[in-house]
């Protein structure tokens, strides 16, 4: 129950949070969003450090749009969440959307996270879409113990099989063939890497 608890409390604190910086910086908000507002004195939140709910007025609106964004019974859930999305914090563009962006997310527990995965699943790269299985029912953020990844090496053959290596093998290259099947054998075995075989 405490776990529950915490974990509810996590994911209202991190969309709250969101809701107020996207109330204060987005040109324009979910009409809910507005009711909200309205229905709080019809004031923005007063900018707070750090994007924190210092006060009761800023805890009401962004508590009340985080949770819109996280009761799949309301008519604007899917809206209020798209708009959460759009609040992450401008970076300098990076090939991997979702470790660029992923570390935003996730002090709001897997919930949320895997709801953001599934959401950001057109932007990601093929492997991305892989390694958080985006385009399945279920995505997630990869939680592997150390017993599953040496299970899972143990499935591997000590070296990828020569007739699969020539096919991944780039055609210009002088890359040794066996040196190759290495790396693309050790590449496996690491989970969530974004390294490649130049």
């Amino acid at each position: 129950m405490a776990e529950q608890a915490r974990t509810r409390g996590q994911e209202l604190h991190v969309l709250a949070r969101r809701a107020l910086r996207g109330i204060r910086e987005l040109p324009s908000a979910p009409s809910v969003v507005d009711a909200i507002l309205d229905d709080c004195g019809g004031a923005l939140p007063a900018l707070a450090a750090r994007d924190e709910a210092n006060d009761a007025h800023n805890t009401a609106v962004g508590t009340a749009v985080a949770l819109i964004a996280t009761d799949p019974g309301h008519p604007a859930c899917d809206e209020v969440f798209a708009w959460l999305l759009s609040t992450d914090r401008p970076r300098v563009p990076r090939s991997n959307y979702a470790t660029s962006k992923i570390s935003e997310w996730l002090p709001a527990g897997p919930r949320v996270v895997n709801r953001m995965l599934s959401a950001a699943d057109s932007e990601l790269t093929f492997i991305a879409r892989l390694r958080y299985g985006t385009a399945t029912p279920a995505p997630c953020w990869p939680d592997r113990s150390d017993e599953d990844v040496r299970h899972r090496a143990s499935k591997l053959p000590a070296m990828i099989w020569p007739s699969w290596a020539f096919r991944l093998l780039p055609v210009e290259t002088d890359a040794p063939v066996a040196g190759f099947r290495r790396a693309c054998s050790s590449l496996m075995l690491l989970p969530g890497t974004n390294w490649d075989y130049l």
